[in-house]
């Protein structure tokens, strides 16, 4: 009854209704789309959520390592400080030790010294005593003739007094 403008009429309602299926359709679509990202982006925080888990995990995990490897350094410089210490002990050890090695050769070379000093004296000495025994002997053959000097001058001076008295006897 409408005529021609309700025919227009009913190919613009039936475009509204093809629009508002295409809209409901668009609009179901979009909400599933909606539903699927929003699931997604839920599913992502959950991901990010453990991944900055994780990373606090490695960031303690590496802190702690670092903490270790800063340990390791303190005592590598302590084992290099000792270890100078060591090595200077020990050339001081080796300086001492070549001290007294040097000490002990002069010691043992003064100890030759003695020994050969000793062998000399006790050789002198004997020579001393063989001379103060030839001394001796020759002190006894002095005393010995001395003696013997002494009994001819009695007997000399015996016989000058004989002879005076004898040489007297001519002069009265």
């Amino acid at each position: 009854h409408a005529g021609d403008a309700g025919k227009g009429f009913a190919v613009v309602a039936d475009e509204i209704r093809k629009l508002a299926e295409t809209s409901a359709a668009s609009s179901a679509s979009i909400t599933s789309i909606i539903s699927d990202i929003s699931t997604g982006v839920k599913g992502t925080e959950d991901k990010t959520s453990k991944t900055v888990e994780a990373f606090g995990y490695i960031q303690k995990d590496i802190l702690e390592t670092k903490k270790a490897f800063d340990e390791i350094a303190v005592n590598t410089r302590e084992l290099t400080i000792g270890g100078k210490q060591v090595l200077e002990a020990m050339v001081a050890l080796q300086n001492v030790t070549s001290s007294v090695k040097g000490a002990s050769d002069e010691m043992t070379e003064g100890s030759k010294q003695i020994v050969s000093s000793q062998l000399e004296l006790k050789e002198l000495s004997n020579n001393i005593a063989g001379g103060l025994g030839e001394i001796n002997s020759g002190a006894e053959d002095i005393v010995s003739t001395v003696s013997g000097i002494v009994t001819h001058a009695k007997e000399l001076d015996h016989v000058a007094e004989t002879l005076k008295e004898e040489t007297d006897k001519f002069t009265i």
